[in-house]
């Protein structure tokens, strides 16, 4: 059964401009990351708009260019707060948690988008770095737990080339969609 959000809802914001990130939490909410608006909005299973988070900012619950969303399983949001090389932690109420610092995303052009994958079961915030070419794990904390790839470049086995959409399998292994390969590799962390 398909069913189509509407970017206007009656009680809403207006247009999208540049969606990226969909992802749905622990409560079935549909969260969008609202690019070109600096902004996520958040819809019901049903379609229903029910609320927009952010502005243009550095501040927190501000955004420039927000990009990859994923879930821990309370429900926190962790947001790739691009332009300000943070990812920001929202909680279910939609509050401001914490941000940390991303050692990434230097020197953004077009198609060098940043996502996130949860990863609960060791607790590590998985991020995607294509302006370097590496994926980074951070703790939910924010501590940086080790890149992977180290920026190489390549058709090599384990070289990524422009790494962006990040997922986390059940059997534990992290799936990255690599763009300039045109293929998906594996992290066996």
């Amino acid at each position: 059964d398909f069913k189509a959000l509407l970017s206007k809802p009656e009680d809403g914001p207006t247009d999208f401009f540049g969606p990226r990130a969909v992802a749905v939490d622990p409560s079935d909410r549909v969260w969008v990351s609202d690019t070109g608006n600096h902004r996520l909005l958040v819809y019901g299973s049903d379609g229903k708009f029910l609320k927009a988070i952010g502005q243009k900012g550095s501040g927190n619950l501000e955004f420039i260019e927000p990009f990859g969303v994923s879930f821990d399983s309370n429900g926190n949001a962790y947001v790739a707060d691009r332009l300000n090389f943070r990812i920001q932690v929202i909680n279910k109420a939609f509050g401001f948690v914490r941000a940390f610092k991303v050692d990434a995303w230097e020197a953004v052009q077009i198609n060098q988008e940043p996502y996130v994958a949860v990863d609960n079961a060791r607790s590590l915030v998985w991020i995607s770095d294509p302006t370097k070419n590496k994926v980074l794990a951070y703790s939910f904390d924010g501590k940086k737990k080790n890149a992977y790839t180290q920026g190489l470049v390549g058709g090599a086995e384990t070289a990524f080339n422009l790494p962006t959409g990040l997922a986390v399998g059940p059997d534990g292994l992290i799936y990255v969609s690599d763009g300039g390969s045109g293929r998906i590799l594996t992290i066996k962390p």
